[in-house]
């Protein structure tokens, strides 16, 4: 993870309204200048980057609720909405059965936090790096046991048929990732 920057927090803070008055001043200083063709672009750019970013951190918390949540009912619904979200090499290796065989077990998410880099979205790439921290649980049901980690994925989500979809992942605290069974 070194070297990695996730986000421009100047921007991100302009994007959730969170910036101070002097940067919505400069903001609105600098939109005054524009012709109001310029501005109306501006604007879309702006509101195109944000409906990105919301339904990019909706896929990654859809992936992280479909492959890390695991109950004793759901396992085909988990299965069908990973279907639109992934590509077809990562669904088969991810969920490869029918039947759910994980009967005696039950994990969780909490704490569950995305992170988009803005920039990327902004410059239009079709490729964006993510990053997911949350909690993991899993508790065994036939020994009482529960098992609690703290688990940070960086997840690959593309562009593709204008859809996002997540074409890779790997635990990001691992700095070499290991060449997954789904990218042969």
């Amino acid at each position: 993870m070194k070297g990695l920057i996730l986000l421009s927090l100047p921007f991100l803070f302009l994007m959730m309204g969170c910036g101070s008055e002097q940067q919505d001043e400069e903001q609105s200083f600098s939109l005054d200048n524009l012709t109001p063709s310029e501005a109306q672009e501006a604007s879309t750019i702006q509101d195109s980057s944000s409906s990105d970013i919301e339904t990019i951190e909706q896929v990654v918390t859809t992936f992280v609720n479909t492959v890390y949540v695991e109950n004793e009912e759901g396992y085909q619904e988990r299965k069908e909405e990973a279907r639109s979200i992934m590509n077809e090499n990562m669904h088969h290796y991810l969920f490869p059965s029918e039947e759910n065989a994980q009967d005696d077990l039950r994990a969780y998410v909490s704490d569950l936090a995305v992170y988009v880099e803005v920039d990327s979205i902004r410059n239009e790439h079709t490729n964006q790096q993510v990053l997911t921290t949350f909690t993991h649980t899993i508790e065994y049901l036939s020994n009482g046991q529960r098992n609690q980690s703290q688990t940070f994925l960086q997840v690959e989500v593309s562009r593709e048929d204008g859809e996002w979809i997540i074409t890779n992942f790997h635990d990001a605290a691992n700095e070499s990732p290991e060449n997954p069974s789904w990218t042969d």
